[in-house]
């Protein structure tokens, strides 16, 4: 009776081992599929942002599309061609209403676009300044004395 007793015990020693691998299994599971879950969640949210910003592009561009005003300024520019300043090298911790209010004393300013990591958010010191006109885009050049600005040709519709 005793040699069957050891023998019962080792085999529910076997058991047990087998039930505390297949634990520890599980659980190294579930934390993986816990940091996939959550890389795959930022990832997502980075091209959900991608894709809102796309489509902010693309409706200004149906809106200028679309616009039909293409009255003539004396300059020969049409009224409704815009201009985008790309600006670069800027500090850190420069904002958007910051380069708003800079740029908005040269004429009216249609945004500003903050050049960011796409997936950290972190700014990168390159914005666009998007101007309601192209003649104020050049003012920025010559008016102000800015160097090194890189300016779109117009668009016009």
């Amino acid at each position: 009776e005793a040699t069957e007793l050891v023998k019962e015990r080792d085999e529910y020693r076997q058991r047990c081992h087998l039930l505390t691998g297949a634990k520890e299994r599980d659980e190294k599971t579930i934390i993986w599929l816990t940091e996939e879950s959550k890389r795959l969640t930022s990832e997502l949210a980075s091209k959900e942002r991608t894709i809102e910003e796309l489509q902010k592009w693309s409706m200004r561009a149906e809106e200028a599309a679309s616009e039909e005003d293409v009255a003539l300024r004396p300059n020969g520019i049409p009224a409704n061609s815009w201009a985008e300043l790309f600006v670069w090298d800027l500090h850190p911790e420069v904002t958007e209403a910051q380069l708003f209010e800079k740029f908005s004393s040269i004429g009216p300013v249609l945004s500003v676009e903050m050049c960011r990591n796409p997936v950290t958010l972190r700014f990168l010191g390159d914005a666009f300044v998007q101007f309601h006109h192209s003649d104020d885009g050049m003012l920025v050049v010559f008016a102000k004395g800015f160097t090194n600005v890189q300016l779109n040709e117009p668009s016009t519709p």
